[in-house]
């Protein structure tokens, strides 16, 4: 018999399978041994524990095969907003990490970085008081910008919107992309 489950609704089976784990290591501690000799707490105990040990193995596989047909989703299903354009992967990799790393990697694009180029070749100069206008005219240390200003602009704008909308879309896609087991 096959199941089609949205990615959401697998989701939420991987949730009530975890749930079920626990479960099943409760009702297996609790007569999985015994004194020797001593009567079984239920009848059939070996019987039960030899269903409940098969049971967790299928919820372990049922567990496996749901979540890698989430990941080959995730693989193949593609989300697209504003400037973006990914796979939810790539979308979700680049939401937990990258993200970060993006941020940090523009914010060395600043005024201040040219600044501290100039209080860097100060001190290697042995000049530490504050240079005047002509000193840094004259050692030519005006500031150039070496980045196109539009551009910066314009993809910390595109990181705004990717942050502000991802998990809508990722959501999105959950309810409409699905798996068959």
């Amino acid at each position: 018999m096959t199941e089609t489950l949205t990615i959401q609704d697998a989701m939420n089976e991987l949730k009530r399978i975890n749930a079920l784990f626990a479960q099943r290591g409760a009702e297996i501690s609790k007569y999985a041994s015994k004194r020797k000799g001593e009567a079984d707490a239920i009848s059939n105990q070996k019987q039960y524990l030899k269903e409940k040990r098969q049971s967790f193995e299928d919820l372990m596989k049922r567990y496996i095969t749901i979540k890698t047909k989430i990941q080959y989703s995730n693989l193949t299903t593609s989300i697209k907003f504003g400037n973006w354009d990914l796979t939810v992967a790539e979308a979700l990799v680049y939401k937990q990490t990258l993200i970060t790393v993006d941020e940090q990697f523009l914010a060395n694009y600043n005024l201040n970085t040219a600044s501290n180029q100039i209080n860097e070749y100060r001190r290697q100069i042995g000049q530490l008081n504050q240079p005047t206008q002509e000193m840094i005219e004259k050692l030519n240390l005006v500031p150039e910008l070496f980045y196109d200003e539009i551009w910066l602009t314009k993809r910390k704008e595109d990181l705004m919107d990717f942050k502000a909308n991802i998990n809508n879309y990722i959501d999105k896609s959950n309810h409409i992309a699905t798996i068959t087991l």
